[in-house]
């Protein structure tokens, strides 16, 4: 989703011109395609559970992508450069790629990593959210892609769960509730 504020009625120009240091940033899920986009993409794409159906967030309804894999990765940097065209923004905002989706009742479904068969850990579903953000970026050089994921201070800090790993090769992060 592009968030559309101002973009066609001249609020970009004026915003920057008030404050030349204002970065915008065109919203994006990361990692979950919306719940009206349950046969958008094809069906290799949508992350599924233990007996192959597609794994959704409880909360929204969103369907859960495989985001480690090229197909998804190339739609998000596409994804990605049209907002900016569009909207004259300075970079995009990923979301969901932090290890949220992992915590129980967060998914109708846990996702299962289709190379080991078993349940994604904290740090390789890190290391693939932190490549998606990186493909990204480098699709859109030299505009800002900054991530959200690193979560919540208590996250932050476990033992093992290595958020900022989502802050390789991207120029910024958010946290929400920390």
């Amino acid at each position: 989703l592009l968030t559309d504020f101002g973009t066609r009625d001249g609020y970009v120009g004026a915003m920057k011109a008030a404050n030349p240091d204002l970065v915008l940033l065109a919203y994006m899920n990361g990692t979950f395609a919306q719940r009206s986009q349950g046969k958008a993409y094809p069906a290799a794409w949508y992350m599924r559970n233990r007996w192959g159906k597609k794994i959704r967030s409880s909360g929204f309804g969103n369907y859960l992508m495989r985001f480690h894999r090229a197909g998804w990765i190339n739609d998000r940097e596409a994804a990605c450069a049209r907002a900016v065209s569009y909207s004259g923004y300075d970079g995009c905002m990923l979301d969901m790629l932090g290890t949220a989706p992992l915590d129980p009742g967060y998914l109708t479904s846990l996702p299962i990593h289709p190379r080991t068969g078993k349940v994604w850990t904290r740090a390789q579903w890190l290391d693939g959210t932190s490549r998606l953000a990186g493909s990204v970026k480098r699709g859109v050089v030299p505009r800002f892609v900054v991530a959200n994921g690193i979560g919540s201070g208590p996250r932050y800090f476990a033992a093992g769960a290595e958020s900022e790993r989502i802050l390789n090769g991207i120029d910024g992060g958010l946290a929400e509730a920390f």
